[in-house]
């Protein structure tokens, strides 16, 4: 059998030593620089799947390169952060880094603390990064609209002054540039949202739309829902209807008080107006449930629920809305008249 020799050096590798004795190149590290981020994963989650089949030594082994090669994967990523600009690209970043750190803590003794330490830092200053983007984008939306509002403004003016340029008798006073809209209702939902899950816990997750969902996803969720609030009516009706379930999910988890959301019935019904004002009948008919049963310590009032179902009714919508509603209003009404 031919010696082994090292891939760096080419000198011979004695025993089995994982590091070459002549240049200190660490074996493991043979072909990984022409590997991208996703195929070095790859490479580590097979060695981590074959160290949850494998037995003593061979187990440690798997479980030592595998986490070896994830440290290989988090080196590359550290290389492309000064690089990154877009948010998709950082997202991705920092969810391979979580799963990074859940595998070390998953491997215990094998994991390793120095390196972990990094993972953390590493994915705080991409989330940094990535808050930064994210406010520097809304930032130039707004100025963006305060252009436009003076432009128009200035345009009205032209179209108001007279042909000889004399100006008349009874004009008005020039109009000033509109300040800055102040943030609505929605952003500062979304606000109290972002705050709400970034208090979870580090590797905290949450079932959302049906799926396991990591706390940073949340807040890119959040995000996303306050850029796109705008175009809500324009966007093509699958992605309308994803948008608007996640603005009722967030209500309805409020209301019952689903990790990572403190129960608040106050809010609840603030996000299913929000969605309701867009076109959500469903949320129309959760305002009408938390009135009528009073939810999370709220008293009921009927006169409210009775107003939201009356909506939910006169929505043309489907037959079971149709119904629903209709049955509460029949409830409601004989309660009212039963307590006169």
């Amino acid at each position: 059998m031919a010696a082994k020799v090292c891939y760096n050096c080419g000198k011979k590798l004695h025993g089995n030593g994982i590091n070459c004795p002549n240049c200190g190149a660490h074996q493991w590290r043979e072909g990984t620089d022409r590997m991208t981020v996703e195929q070095l994963k790859e490479k580590a989650d097979d060695e981590f799947r074959q160290a949850k089949l494998a037995k003593g030594d061979q187990r440690d082994t798997f479980l030592e390169m595998s986490m070896f090669h994830y440290h290989l994967v988090a080196e590359k990523i550290k290389d492309h952060i000064p690089h990154l600009e877009d948010l998709e690209p950082i997202e991705r970043c920092i969810h391979m880094l979580e799963i990074i750190l859940q595998q070390e803590w998953r491997a215990e003794a094998h994991g390793n603390e120095y390196w972990q330490k990094g993972y953390k830092e590493m994915i705080e200053v991409l989330n940094n990064k990535k808050e930064n983007i994210v406010y520097d984008r809304m930032e130039k939306r707004r100025e963006q609209d305060a252009k436009q509002a003076a432009e128009t403004n200035a345009a009205d003016d032209a179209a108001a002054a007279p042909a000889d340029g004399t100006a008349p008798a009874d004009a008005p006073a020039p109009k000033a540039i509109a300040p800055k809209a102040e943030p609505d209702k929605l952003d500062e939902l979304v606000d109290y949202a972002i705050f709400t899950v970034s208090e979870m816990d580090e590797m905290g997750s949450w079932t959302f739309l049906g799926k396991p969902r990591t706390k940073n996803y949340m807040i890119s969720m959040f995000s996303f829902l306050r850029d796109i609030k705008s175009q809500l009516a324009t966007l093509e009706q699958k992605e309308r209807e994803v948008l608007l379930h996640v603005m009722f999910q967030v209500a309805d988890s409020y209301e019952k008080g689903t990790y990572p959301f403190p129960q608040d019935p106050a809010r609840a019904i603030d996000w299913h107006v929000e969605a309701a004002n867009r076109g959500l009948v469903l949320s129309e008919l959760a305002i009408g449930d938390i009135y009528m049963k009073g939810s999370g310590g709220l008293r009921p009032q009927l006169e409210k629920a009775l107003t939201w179902y009356e909506k939910a009714l006169n929505s043309n919508s489907s037959q079971k809305i149709t119904e629903y509603a209709e049955a509460a209003i029949e409830h409601i009404k004989y309660t009212m008249r039963t307590e006169q």
